[in-house]
C-alpha cells in the first residue's frame, strides 16, 4: 500500500472551529428543562401560570346554563335572560339586539306578564266603576299597581281600600 493510502486511513477528521459533535448538542438542548428547577424566578411563573390555567378552567364549568342556552339561541333562555335583566341599564341593549336575532314576536314574550297586568288592571278598572266600594277590586289595583312599579297610585287604592276595610295591611312589593 502507498503511503499515503495509508494517510489518509489512520487521519481522523479534524474538528473545525466553531462546531461541536452531536453528541455535545443534543444534551444541550435538554439541559434546560431541569436547569428551570434552579432559578426560581421561573419556577414562580411556572407555578403561577398553573394556578392561572387551573382557575381558568374551574371558572368556565361555573358559568350559568342561562349564559350558554342564550348562546345557543334558544328563544325561551333569551326570553327568561330579558326578564331577569329588565331592571339593569343593560336592558335597552340587550333588547335591541335580541330583537334583531328574533324579531318584534320576542317583544311580546319578554313584556307579557306586563302586558296581563295591564289587562287585569283596565277589566278592575271598568269593575271598579260599578261598584266603587269593592274592597277587593280596590285591593287587587293596589297589588297590580305595585308589581307594575307604580307606587303611589297603589298607594292610593290602597288608601280606599282601608278605608272600606281597616284590617287591610299594605304588603312589600318583591320588586322593590
Amino acid at each position: 500500500m502507498s503511503k499515503q493510502v495509508q494517510n489518509s486511513k489512520s487521519k481522523k477528521p479534524s474538528a473545525k472551529k466553531g462546531l461541536t459533535s452531536p453528541k455535545k448538542i443534543v444534551p444541550a438542548l435538554f439541559s434546560w428543562n431541569f436547569n428551570i428547577f434552579k432559578k426560581p424566578l421561573l419556577l414562580v411563573y411556572l407555578i403561577l401560570l398553573i394556578v392561572f390555567l387551573l382557575i381558568n378552567v374551574i371558572s368556565s364549568q361555573t358559568i350559568s346554563l342561562l349564559y350558554f342556552s342564550v348562546l345557543g339561541e334558544s328563544r325561551k333562555a333569551t326570553v327568561v335572560y330579558l326578564k331577569k335583566i329588565m331592571s339593569l341599564p343593560l336592558f335597552k341593549t340587550e333588547f335591541d339586539k335580541f330583537k334583531t336575532i328574533y324579531g318584534n314576536d320576542i317583544e311580546k314574550q319578554v313584556y307579557a306578564e306586563k302586558y296581563q297586568r295591564q289587562k287585569q288592571i283596565i277589566i278592575l278598572e271598568t269593575l271598579l266603576q260599578k261598584n266603587s266600594q269593592a274592597r277587593d277590586v280596590l285591593f287587587a289595583l293596589y297589588q297590580l299597581y305595585l308589581n307594575d312599579g307604580q307606587v303611589e297610585r297603589a298607594q292610593e287604592y290602597l288608601k280606599k281600600a282601608q278605608q272600606i276595610d281597616p284590617m287591610i295591611k299594605q304588603i312589600q312589593n318583591p320588586k322593590l
